[in-house]
């Protein structure tokens, strides 16, 4: 509470994100360029209209908030999709998907072709990915068991995001970082 607002008017509370999305974007974002950035520095501000600038460590924690917080509300395939869809390309994206394949690998018996299918989910448009037919070929399978596979993986890429958003959401919410009236 500010000096001025003692005298029993109401406080107007600020959350620190938009939604789920949000939140997450800012923390992987942070976490990416984390390590880049060695001398002080400070970004916009995080609280509505104050004017006060946020330092670059503080901003480091609380992405570290968001991180653990996420880590606490999700289950491991939650947390992979979460971390395949907001991390890039690396060495956590690369054992998300190995966790999404162990998770799921009821889909299909080729593992091979599971883990192609799942990179192609989360990969399309920001690296380049093999098209389906190259995938079939490559796993020794027709291209219409690749098409049946990867329309099973898109299916279980959606019910995902929906629970993870659904368990993130009403645990930023119980600790304030979002409006309970936020979407997604």
């Amino acid at each position: 509470m500010r000096a001025g607002q003692a005298n029993g008017s109401e406080v107007r509370k600020v959350c620190l994100f938009a939604n789920v999305h949000r939140a997450l974007q800012f923390a992987f974002e942070v976490a990416a360029t984390r390590e880049a950035i060695k001398t002080p520095s400070y970004d916009e501000p995080t609280a509505g209209g104050t004017g006060e600038k946020v330092a670059r460590n503080d901003l480091v924690g609380q992405a570290a908030f968001v991180m653990q917080a996420t880590r606490q509300a999700l289950t491991p395939d939650l947390l992979a999709h979460v971390t395949c869809t907001h991390d890039g390309a690396g060495e956590a994206r690369r054992a998300a998907l190995a966790t999404l394949c162990a998770e799921h690998a009821h889909i299909h018996k080729n593992a091979g072709l599971l883990r192609a299918c799942w990179g192609r989910e989360y990969e399309f448009g920001e690296t380049w990915c093999e098209s389906l037919p190259a995938i079939a070929i490559a796993n020794g399978c027709g291209q219409t068991t690749a098409e049946t596979v990867a329309r099973k993986v898109r299916r279980a890429t959606v019910e995902l995001e929906r629970y993870a958003t659904q368990a993130l959401h009403a645990a930023f919410v119980a600790k304030g970082w979002i409006p309970h009236y936020s979407r997604g």
